[in-house]
């Protein structure tokens, strides 16, 4: 986490610098940043649009048993495809859990997540991560401590979980039901699964025994070179990403940016944001997204690219609809 504003002892290195996105490279229509350090360029860094924060707790309520069903690191049924587990230390327990939040997986509960947020991304302390995130560079960023209390991180921690995703539409729509189709048949399923069910024993009964359908495994899959960053976690390389969830995808250009209704009245809203996709949002389409899949998804892109223009318009149709 890059610190412009911190405030260590020592002059030379208060204050980390910013960075900025100073052009695009662009071939055969998708683009890619390039980014300038005011300061100096750490060795190892990857850029990050906020994650969507919709349905985590539904994640969280997924048996850890059956994400690791669909696990197969070492490919052992030939479909290119070999989903790997991430293993994290839980910072709570101290236990060591599947991971299933963050593009990299790198958190083992919404708790995780939300602490260590506060830590890195607001330099906040919390009875999980009680020391401030100083990073390589700063030889004194304050003392230890609890900045946040435990009442007020478990508050939180259950809102972010408890936030709730809106239905899909156009469930009846021919398009939106061929494009469904055609997602399954050119092999999009194979990362993005599409069902699955919660456990019957999660503390928020809100949670518990649900079918939900976020489209995604949370195993950690390799992205190919052009998606890959250098700033591994865990045991995810930095070309290996976390599937991500689809559910909402749809809606997401409207969270980003905010939304205008110019006629009034529930339903008349539009998007008024550029659309981002991806980790560092670099695609300005679903489309886009899907042509920077590489690696395990190649046949999956390959296969898409197949398709006819009205197939390619319907399986956009039926991400937009989720």
């Amino acid at each position: 986490m890059l610190q412009p504003k911190n405030t260590g002892i020592d002059t030379e290195t208060q204050g980390e610098g910013d960075v900025t996105i100073v052009s695009w490279t662009e071939n055969n229509g998708l683009r890619s940043p390039n980014y300038q350090f005011n300061k100096t360029t750490p060795a190892r860094y990857s850029a990050r649009i906020a994650p969507q924060l919709v349905g985590l707790g539904l994640l969280e309520a997924i048996p850890e048993s059956a994400v690791l069903a669909l696990a197969d690191e070492n490919d052992s049924n030939g479909d290119g495809i070999s989903g790997k587990a991430q293993r994290v230390n839980d910072p709570i327990t101290g236990q060591t859990r599947l991971g299933r939040f963050g593009y990299k997986a790198a958190a083992a509960s919404i708790k995780h997540q939300v602490a260590s947020a506060f830590n890195t991304d607001m330099g906040v302390t919390n009875s999980v991560f009680p020391n401030p995130d100083c990073g390589a560079s700063q030889s004194s960023c304050g003392g230890g401590g609890v900045e946040v209390s435990d009442q007020h991180l478990t508050a939180l921690s259950k809102y972010i979980a408890l936030l709730g995703v809106r239905a899909q539409r156009g469930l009846d729509d021919p398009e939106v039901q061929l494009g469904k189709a055609r997602f399954t048949s050119i092999g999009c399923e194979g990362c993005h699964t599409a069902t699955f069910e919660t456990s019957e024993y999660h503390p928020f009964a809100e949670l518990r025994a649900q079918t939900i359908h976020p489209y995604t495994d949370l195993l950690l899959h390799d992205m190919g070179p052009g998606l890959a960053d250098n700033l591994g976690e865990g045991i995810a390389s930095g070309a290996e990403w976390r599937t991500a969830p689809l559910w909402g995808i749809g809606l997401s250009a409207c969270v980003t940016g905010g939304v205008d209704n110019v006629l009034g009245g529930q339903g008349n809203e539009f998007c008024t944001a550029e659309p981002s996709y991806l980790h560092d949002g670099r695609a300005r389409t679903i489309e886009e997204a899907i042509l920077w899949h590489d690696g395990e998804a190649q046949a999956a892109r390959v296969a898409y690219e197949s398709l006819s223009a009205n197939d390619k318009s319907a399986v956009l149709a039926f991400l937009n609809s989720l």
